[in-house]
This record gives C-alpha cells, structure tokens and sequence, in this order.
C-alpha cells in the first residue's frame, strides 16, 4: 500500500517514481515509445494505467478501473467513464461523449460529425444533458472530492476543468475548443482581461467553416433580471454584460432547478454552477439557448440540496477526505450516499442523509438504499461518523486530480 505521507509513486521501465518527481515526463516519454504501461503502487500488486501525450505526458486510470486504486489514492475514480454508454475511449486517450444539445444553430449545415459512437446499431445510448456533462468535467477534475486542507478560489474552478475538458470529446470536437469559462475578473487587470474575452468569445462563436457555431459556458451565477424583449443573466466574474434568454426558456430553467435557485436566494453558503449551450446575438452579445443549474457549496462540490449543507460542514470542520457522488442524468440522487468517506480505512465509506421532509417515496426509496449503512435522519441527534484513519493522507503534486497531473 502507498505510503500516505509520500507523493504517489509508479512502476515504469526504468524503475520506481514519485509523480513529484522532475525526471517524470523524461521517465514517461521513454515508457510511451516503448509501449510500456505504468503501474501505480498504492496497492501492493500495482494497478495498471496507460500514457497519454497531449502538451505533456499524462498517465490515466484504464477504463473502469478508478475504484481498484487505494480510496486515498489521487487516481481513484469517484465514478468510471466505462459506467456510462454515452462515453467512448478513443485510441488517443482521450474520450468521446455524447451529447443531447447541439452545437450549431438550427438551419446551419453539418460541419463536422454529429453521428452516435459507432458501434451496435440497434441500441443508441442515451446521450448526456449539459447537467451530465458538467457533472462528468466536476468528477473527472475531482473537484467532488475533498481532502484537508484545501483552498478552492473560482480560478481553482476554471483551471480544473478547463484541464478535464482536454480529455473528451463531443460532437466531433475536442471539448476544450468548445469550452468558454470566464476568467476571474480583476478590476486592476481589467482591460487586458476583457480583451481575453472577447478574443476568446468571438474565436468559439466564429469558428472558421462553421456556419452559426455553438458553444458550451460554464460560470457562477450572480443574479438574473426581466429585459426589454429578453431576460439578462448576470455570471460573478463578467460583469461588463450579461448573456441574454428568452424569458420562456429561463422559466423552463427555474422550474426543473428550483431548489438550486432558492437556496441562493436564501443566502445560504452556496453557488450555482450555470452551465449553457450559447451561441452569438445579432451584435456583441451571447445568448442562451439552453442551460442547466448545478448547486454546489462553497468550495464547488455539487449537492442535492440544502439539507447536505450540515453533513458536509461536518466533514469539512472534521477535517475529513470524501467525495460526493454526482447523479449525472439518473432521475433521482437518493441511489447515491450523500457523501463517501475515504479516510476511514482500506474501502470507502458511504455516509447517508435521509431528509424528512422529503417526498415520502424518496424517503422510502432512501432507507432501502441505506440500509445497514451509515444514516443521519436529520430531524435526529447526527450519529458519530465513523472513525478515521490517522495516518498522513497521500496527495499528489496537484492535491485533487483523477489522473496523474504531470
């Protein structure tokens, strides 16, 4: 088992090396020509991974392996790609996804290809939402998973998933070029930041041989106000406009994410995650064609809802390492535990809330799920959680990553 004081270590070639270690990518290089794969040492047999080249020499989880790795591990998977049949590996490393929303305007001809992953024809998988898909980015960068101490800025939010991002793959297109996150906005670099922007919004939404391009916006959202024809919805870190929806698919919006929408509302210690589809207005502005809301806390970890709040404040005053399970497009959370510990021995721990307050079929649905688990029924004294494991937690150099940030 790795030893969790020390940086996490692979097996390769020319023998046994830390992750923090500068001779990495030269390590890496030489086992990628070779055909060599890695193995990571957090278990005594080793795990097996592979070597993807993008910029650098990245080293991954092989599909459906993420839960093999030591639950402290860096590279242990809260979920696995190989769960879901709308994610393809590709031969390059990286995955293809696919996705419900389109990513050119009506009328506009193809550009490039569309089609579902090829494959059994009779049995289409079903592709994801802009929820699913912000869930698979968030679980990916591991921004679900916390281990103490942690400091979680928005730009930790841009930088992490902007990095996930260049793993996949939707419509054709790598979806980092596809992607826009605004940067954090900073009144003394203003200028040079809305230059950025605007580069980087006219280069997504006037992509050359693309009639009437799409693109995917992921942002904090601030505020939303009543326009003259359409509504203004206001992002935290781009306040120098806001993006512009039909008031019909807003309301669509506030309906299916209410709970989101009142918890901000309500001044609680939240966010909400606005993920959109947008596309370009007859002048400067961006307009929403579709979009998701995505309730997270403070530190950007995504929750069912507000009744989490007590839980995860308890994990994180405690000082504890756990992840959350993301829905993705399942029709309901209460499959999941609410939280899993991964400091509390050699397997995770999944910790239940049941919230009484409920719809007595979820509540029903709940304690089948929970049943001999870990249960905090919230109109009761919180049970004590389960013991932790003392010794030094391993990270690696980055501190939160599914796959070997190197």
């Amino acid at each position: 088992m790795i030893m969790r004081d020390q940086a996490q270590r692979l097996l390769l070639p020319s023998g046994v090396i830390a992750i923090s270690d500068k001779d990495l990518q030269a390590a890496l290089a030489q086992a990628y020509e070779a055909g060599v794969r890695p193995r990571c040492l957090c278990r005594e047999a080793g795990v097996e991974m592979y070597i993807a080249r993008y910029e650098r020499y990245v080293v991954k989880c092989m599909p459906g392996t993420g839960r093999q790795h030591e639950p402290q591990c860096p590279s242990f998977l809260t979920e696995q790609e190989g769960e879901h049949e709308a994610i393809r590996a590709g031969a390059d490393g990286r995955f293809d996804v696919l996705v419900k929303f389109s990513l050119m305007s009506r009328g506009a001809s193809p550009g490039r290809s569309e089609s579902a992953h090829a494959g059994d024809a009779t049995r289409r998988p079903r592709p994801f939402t802009l929820t699913a898909l912000l869930h698979l980015l968030i679980d990916h960068a591991q921004i679900n998973r916390w281990s103490p101490p942690s400091q979680r800025p928005y730009h930790y939010l841009q930088r992490e998933i902007e990095k996930a991002a260049a793993n996949f793959r939707i419509k054709g297109h790598s979806l980092s070029d596809v992607l826009f996150i605004p940067e954090t906005y900073d009144p003394k670099r203003k200028l040079e930041v809305l230059e950025r922007r605007r580069h980087r919004v006219r280069a997504l939404l006037h992509r050359n041989g693309i009639q009437s391009p799409r693109a995917v916006l992921v942002g904090e959202l601030k505020h939303s106000e009543p326009g003259n024809l359409l509504r203004r919805v206001w992002l935290k870190h781009m306040p120098e406009r806001p993006i512009l929806v039909e008031e019909k698919t807003w309301k669509l919006a506030t309906v299916r994410f209410r709970g989101a929408l009142e918890a901000l509302d309500a001044g609680l210690a939240v966010r909400v995650l606005l993920a959109a589809v947008i596309s370009d207005g007859t002048g400067q502005e961006i307009r929403i064609e579709s979009c998701a809301l995505v309730l997270t806390t403070k530190s950007w970890i995504p929750i069912a809802g507000s009744f989490e709040l007590d839980l995860h404040d308890r994990l994180v005053s405690g000082e504890r390492t756990f992840y959350k399970p993301l829905r993705y497009d399942a029709s309901s959370w209460t499959q999941l535990p609410n939280f899993v510990l991964l400091d509390a021995g050699p397997e995770p721990v999944p910790l239940h809330v049941i919230d009484p307050w409920a719809d007595q079929a979820d509540i029903e649905r709940k304690r089948k799920v929970a049943e001999g688990s870990w249960i905090w029924q919230l109109d009761q004294p919180a049970p004590p959680l389960p013991h932790r494991d003392t010794l030094p937690i391993a990270r690696n150099e980055n501190g939160a990553s599914n796959e070997c940030a190197v």
